[in-house]
């Protein structure tokens, strides 16, 4: 089942902010999402630091409750604000999207695993206005069997090494996992590291969509998606297109023997507000499952030093949102997931 709807709304503080993922994609649903305020990455973190649960198709009131919304994940940003965001520590999922639309694919996030399943249910399948969307079975979570699951873990993916803690909290959640699931390997898929290589796939054009969706919206503010990247050339385009569907192909064939990843939401806690948020690096473990259009989900299961969420990425096959949120609902329970801030 595939979420998608031609909306990109979410509540949180109070304010309707619209997240736009089309890079570069120009579906009339996209333009529409573009023709509102475009704040993805300031405020990305603003949720990161609260805390919250996603699924990649992945918002949130600071205090007692956290408003349920849904989201976009561009470069990962559905799930980033799961993990360390505004100090909620929320839960989100990224739905399972095509080769085209798995950057654009609309996700839940909520405070709670089970509200992400009912948030599903409402924005999924087609609504006669999307052309990246498409009617697949549901499933339901509670129908999974855990001891049938085999999962594949990594700390590390060899691109951005992360923070002790962060690595620690992937390790006690397969610690948790491992007694109630079939089989546990601690292994990463073969060419994760290719991750970086293929981040063109936002830039081809030189920037020109996302300028374009900027000016729509009235504002120019996006410190990175605006950097002056020469456009490719054709036959660079083909050559990294032909590189994407190789990645996909060799992501697929490493799926056949599993049905979940674990691996970090993110290579540290939310970040401070400023340059730090221009290292991409830090982003390629969701970045990763963009390029593939897998469901991913991310639920609160440690916190920093700093007092914030630490956030676990677990990713499952296409189409199967449910397993995805069966492992994250388990992942919640035994860790607490969403955690009231002090601030």
């Amino acid at each position: 089942m595939t979420g998608g709807h031609g909306i990109g709304s979410m509540v949180w503080f109070g304010v309707l902010i619209f997240v736009v993922r089309c890079f570069p994609s120009p579906s009339d649903s996209c333009r529409e999402r573009a023709e509102r305020p475009f704040l993805v990455f300031q405020l990305a973190v603003l949720v990161e630091r609260a805390g919250i649960v996603n699924l990649a198709p992945r918002p949130l009131d600071a205090g007692d409750h956290v408003s349920p919304g849904i989201g976009a994940p561009a470069a990962g940003h559905i799930e980033y604000p799961v993990h360390g965001g505004c100090p909620l520590g929320i839960a989100d999922l990224d739905p399972f999207g095509g080769v085209q639309d798995s950057f654009q694919q609309i996700g839940p996030l909520a405070r709670s695993v089970d509200d992400l399943g009912l948030l599903l249910q409402l924005i999924a399948g087609p609504d006669a206005a999307d052309p990246g969307v498409f009617p697949l079975e549901w499933h339901e979570p509670e129908a999974v069997d855990l001891q049938a699951l085999r999962i594949s873990f990594h700390t590390d993916n060899g691109i951005a090494t992360p923070t002790p803690e962060t690595q620690r909290t992937v390790t006690e959640v397969v610690l948790r996992l491992e007694p109630i699931v079939m089989a546990v390997d601690d292994v990463k898929p073969a060419g994760v590291e290719q991750t970086m290589d293929l981040s063109g796939l936002y830039s081809w054009d030189g920037g020109a969509a996302v300028k374009r969706l900027l000016g729509e919206a009235g504002t120019t503010e996006s410190p990175r998606l605006t950097q002056d990247n020469p456009a490719l050339a054709a036959v660079e385009l083909d050559a990294l297109l032909a590189r994407w569907y190789s990645f996909r192909s060799r992501m697929h064939s490493f799926m056949a023997d599993y049905d979940v990843i674990v691996s970090p939401a993110n290579a540290g806690p939310a970040p401070v507000h400023g340059p730090e948020m221009e290292e991409f690096s830090r982003f390629t473990y969701t970045f990763t499952y963009n390029l593939t259009g897998w469901p991913a989900a991310v639920v609160r299961a440690g916190t920093s030093p700093e007092g914030l969420p630490i956030g676990v990425q677990i990713v499952a096959r296409p189409g199967r949102e449910d397993v995805a949120l069966a492992v994250a609902k388990f992942v919640e329970t035994e860790f607490g997931g969403f955690q009231r801030s002090g601030l």
